[in-house]
């Protein structure tokens, strides 16, 4: 079977697809997006997030319900007195904040994070009032 695409200029795509590109830009507003990996098992949820050149004072991770949120805020790199900067591509300032709603609560006081070359770990073990539990069934 053949589909033919009829291919003639749409604005509204065009106008789609430059937004996309500059939101996906290094720099751009979404690139302070921190990039998530989620995966659940029956014990909790494990979150891994990229956040290269920042440190663990930088980070703030909270968990309110259900809702697990990331907070990134870095300062500015300050050349030393009496220097000037020559070039500035990287980014030097840094604050973004990214929240999740995972699939069930978590026990928060157990939870378990690790900074390690720009990888945040975290293992959230489900909550026990989460937890299947079998009831057992009496009688005749």
């Amino acid at each position: 079977m053949f589909v033919y695409e009829q291919n003639y200029w749409n604005p509204w795509r065009d106008l789609q697809r430059e937004v996309n590109r500059l939101f996906t830009q290094r720099g751009g507003a979404v690139s302070a997006a921190t990039p998530l990996a989620v995966w659940t098992s029956p014990e909790g949820v494990r979150v891994v997030a990229q956040i290269p050149g920042v440190r663990r004072e930088d980070l703030d991770i909270n968990i309110l319900g259900k809702t697990l949120t990331l907070q990134i805020n870095r300062a500015p790199a300050k050349a030393e007195e009496g220097a000037e900067w020559h070039r500035r591509e990287c980014a030097q300032e840094l604050s973004a904040t990214r929240s999740l709603e995972l699939p069930f609560e978590v026990d928060a006081n157990k939870a378990v994070a690790q900074l390690r070359y720009g990888m945040l770990d975290l293992m959230l073990p489900r909550s026990a009032s989460d937890k299947p539990c079998r009831i057992a069934v009496r009688g005749e």
